[in-house]
């Protein structure tokens, strides 16, 4: 399937990233001034463009971070669209894992090549992920980065030494693969794709293409050991950890008193003590490699 110029539009979230959108503007108009884009200033926006956006488009291109590809997740999985991803966000995890890069031409290129393939979306409760959701640490560095006025990697790493001095740990029950455990847990992740982001990898064996949830347990643990447990996970050998535990599943159920999660890096609070998570939809990609 190749793709015409006037069939792909690009929606830019001008606060992604540094705010450098202009930049993008223009990279777009010198590789071919038939592309189409459009500004959104608010998740509001976004709706209301997808809502009514021209059926002549075929490609819808997120420029933005995961938490603007998540944004459009409740009309891609209803719809016909294919789309990819310019990377401008803090992290760009899923990006980062499709291969998407910083590069208008190169995005161009691949569109017009026309390769597809689909991939995965979890359902967390009422709420669509592309990436990573969680419950525990994750959510609650979620929450503080959401609320401080800053983007970038720094912001990140300095959010989550304040966490760890803050930072209480959950008590949850679990019910995944027919088996029920219970717990007191630092974080429980729900990967599709490997990475949080900034190449931080969670999950090294989840494949957005297998049907399946990489589920990552990391019980509590003593403060003074925060090190070698990051140390564990950064090189990728949690597995031989007493700490951690790896599983395959296509659902979860995860009943917690603790009510904030999140999906691709956006806080959500939840009703009720149950999360539960599974593999609901494909959405259609443009493939970035030849």
């Amino acid at each position: 399937m190749s793709f015409n110029s006037d069939q792909i539009i690009f929606l830019i979230n001008p606060s992604s990233g540094n705010g450098d959108y202009l930049r993008i503007i223009k990279a777009i108009q010198q590789c071919d001034d038939a592309i189409d884009h459009f500004i959104t200033g608010s998740k509001e926006e976004t709706k209301t463009f997808l809502e009514t956006i021209d059926p002549k488009y075929k490609v819808l291109v997120i420029c933005g971070g995961d938490g603007t590809i998540n944004s459009v997740l409740n009309y891609a999985v209803k719809s016909k669209l294919v789309f990819a991803v310019l990377p401008n966000g803090s992290g760009n995890g899923f990006a980062r894992e499709l291969g998407y890069r910083k590069d208008v031409a190169f995005t161009i290129d691949r569109i017009k090549k026309g390769n597809t393939h689909e991939i995965d979306v979890l359902k967390v409760n009422d709420n669509y992920c592309c990436n990573v959701a969680g419950i525990g640490f994750d959510s609650f560095i979620a929450k503080q980065f959401e609320e401080n006025s800053k983007r970038g990697l720094l912001t990140y790493v300095v959010e989550t030494i304040k966490g760890f001095r803050n930072y209480q740990g959950i008590d949850a029950s679990l019910t995944i693969n027919n088996t029920t455990e219970e717990g007191s847990y630092f974080m429980i992740c729900f990967a599709n794709t490997r990475q949080f982001g900034n190449n931080t990898v969670i999950a090294p064996n989840a494949d957005p293409h297998d049907g399946l949830i990489d589920v990552v347990l990391i019980r509590k643990f003593h403060k003074a050991l925060i090190p070698f447990i990051a140390l564990k996970l950064l090189s990728r050998k949690g597995k031989n950890s007493k700490y951690i535990r790896y599983y395959k599943t296509d659902t979860i159920k995860v009943d917690t008193r603790y009510s904030l999660f999140h999906t691709d890096g956006e806080p959500l609070v939840k009703t009720g003590t149950i999360l539960n998570v599974k593999i609901s939809d494909t959405i259609q990609l443009i493939q970035t490699q030849n």
